[in-house]
C-alpha cells in the first residue's frame, strides 16, 4: 500500500513537470514506489529485531529468578479463589527442568 501511495505520487509529480515523455513517469513512479517499499520493509525488520530482542531479554530475566512457591504467590491474590489463582500461573506453561 505504501509503495502504491509513492507511485502516484511520483507518477503525478513527473506529469506535472515540463513535457515528459511517456516512460517517464513509469519510471519515477516505480523508482519512488520501489524506495517506499524498501524503507517500509528495512522498519519492519528493524522493528521485528528490537521486539525479538526485548522479548528474549525478558525471557531470560524471567528464567532466571528463583521459584517461588505457590502459596507465595497466592498470598499476592488475597481476594482471589487459590486454586484458579494457581491453575493460571500453571496454564500454558512447560514444565521447568533443572
Amino acid at each position: 500500500m505504501i509503495g502504491m501511495v509513492a507511485f502516484t505520487v511520483g507518477f503525478v509529480a513527473v506529469l506535472v513537470a515540463n513535457d515528459p515523455t511517456f516512460p517517464h513517469p513509469l519510471i519515477a513512479g516505480g523508482v519512488t514506489g520501489g524506495m517506499a517499499c524498501i524503507a517500509a520493509l528495512l522498519l519492519f525488520a528493524r522493528d521485528r529485531a528490537r521486539s525479538t530482542s526485548a522479548v528474549a531479554k525478558v525471557r531470560q530475566m524471567l528464567l532466571a529468578r528463583p521459584d517461588v512457591t505457590d502459596d507465595d504467590f497466592c498470598a499476592h491474590f488475597p481476594d482471589a479463589d487459590p486454586i484458579v489463582v494457581t491453575s493460571s500461573a500453571k496454564a500454558g506453561l512447560p514444565a521447568r527442568h533443572s
